[in-house]
């Protein structure tokens, strides 16, 4: 909330050593105080800057798209009892009765108090399958997650509450759904984010053999279709995988089927990491715009953006 302010190359020159001195340990008394309030010890705070630093740009691209998404979102809506435009199936009697306003088409709606308030519901299915650390240290799958986990976290960090509310689960050969991040209770500082990841890794070394994607899609999918909290249009499932599904006899097409089976919820798959070109192969067979593939964390932003915003306008 403070104002920022650049200080010139000239005016750093002209700082005594000493005065830089007194500020680098200002500085690190600062930092001493701010992780003793969150228990969090110097190596641990290393570990998370060292994510972070890798990230730190995509973080604040991603609040600024989290931002304008919400902001855009508040200027769309359906117009329903309209005489153009998409056929309302739930108007398809009256139309036969001979009403002619059975239509609804996208536009500018004056906000309301039943509109004001609702939120955007994110759930994230995170692999943390032990091939996810397996393959690690061959393609860096497990770093990538880590990175993508992160960024969430951290660009979420302040919108959750008012805009935003969201989920972080896992899914491996142990369960589809390991609990993680809960709806309404995000971590709250920098110590419970690391505990996040630290549980993430820790799951996929010790986890057994195998894998439950289906199961942890169609259970995501169905959570956020059930919910009372859930609304059409504000309902998103991200489900980031490895793409080592054909070990396992899964057939891409039925993931597919799965995303488009909860009406009102937005389901999207995100390819991580591939043996070979089987990401890509994934991805072809499944429904246009429903799937993707992003081995760089610095992709997320975009791709986050390309999917809430074409909801916004579909």
């Amino acid at each position: 909330g403070h104002k920022v302010h650049q200080v010139s190359d000239e005016a750093k020159a002209e700082v005594s050593e000493e005065a830089l001195a007194t500020a680098r340990r200002m500085a690190e008394e600062g930092l001493k105080e701010k992780l003793a309030e969150i228990d969090m010890d110097e190596g641990e705070w290393k570990a998370y800057v060292s994510y972070l630093d890798r990230i730190a740009s995509e973080v604040a691209q991603l609040r600024v798209i989290l931002d304008s998404v919400e902001s855009k979102s508040k200027e769309r809506s359906w117009l329903r009892h309209q005489t153009s435009g998409d056929l309302d199936d739930s108007k398809i009697v009256d139309g036969m009765a001979g009403d002619r306003q059975v239509f609804r088409r996208r536009g500018d709606v004056k906000e309301n108090a039943g509109n004001r308030g609702k939120k955007k519901r994110l759930m994230f299915a995170m692999d943390v399958s032990g091939s996810m650390y397996r393959f690690n240290s061959q393609d860096g799958r497990l770093e990538r997650l880590l990175e993508c986990t992160m960024m969430i976290m951290e660009a979420l960090d302040g919108f959750t509450g008012a805009k935003y509310e969201y989920s972080i689960v896992g899914h491996s050969g142990d369960s589809p759904s390991i609990p993680f991040v809960e709806f309404g209770q995000p971590p709250e500082n920098r110590k419970e984010r690391l505990k996040v990841l630290q549980r993430m890794v820790a799951h996929s070394q010790y986890c057994i053999s195998g894998d439950h994607t289906v199961e942890a899609l169609d259970q995501a999918m169905a959570t956020m279709g059930d919910s009372s909290d859930s609304d059409p249009d504000n309902s998103f499932v991200f489900l980031l995988s490895d793409a080592n599904l054909q070990r396992y006899g899964i057939d891409p097409a039925e993931l597919g089927n799965t995303l488009l089976g909860e009406p009102g919820v937005t389901g999207h798959v995100v390819m991580i990491a591939s043996l070979a070109d089987e990401a890509k192969r994934s991805v072809n067979a499944m429904p246009p715009g429903t799937a993707s593939t992003c081995m760089d964390a610095g992709q997320l932003p975009q791709l986050l953006k390309s999917i809430l915003s074409s909801s916004i306008d579909q």
